[in-house]
C-alpha cells in the first residue's frame, strides 16, 4: 500500500500497533465498501506528515473548510 502512495506523491501511512486491528477490520470490509478504508487510510497519511513536520519543527498548518477530517 505505501509503495502505492509513494508512486502517487504521497508520504508513507503509518499504521500504529494501536490501529492494526481497526486497519485490519476495515481493509477486509473494503471488498464491500472502500470508503471507510480510504478515510482511515487518508487520516494514517495526514497523521504522518503531521509528525514528519513535528520532527522537524515545520509549523503545522491548520486546515480549514473540510469538517471530515480533524487537524
Amino acid at each position: 500500500m505505501n509503495t502505492a502512495l509513494i508512486q502517487d506523491g504521497y508520504l508513507l501511512a503509518v499504521i500504529l500497533p494501536v490501529l492494526k486491528h481497526e486497519y485490519i477490520q476495515l481493509l477486509e470490509k473494503a471488498h464491500s465498501n472502500a470508503l471507510p478504508f480510504q478515510q482511515f487510510i487518508a487520516e494514517r497519511v495526514l497523521e504522518s506528515q503531521k509528525e514528519i513536520m513535528r520532527l522537524l519543527h515545520l509549523p503545522i498548518p491548520r486546515l480549514g473548510g473540510n469538517p471530515g477530517i480533524k487537524p
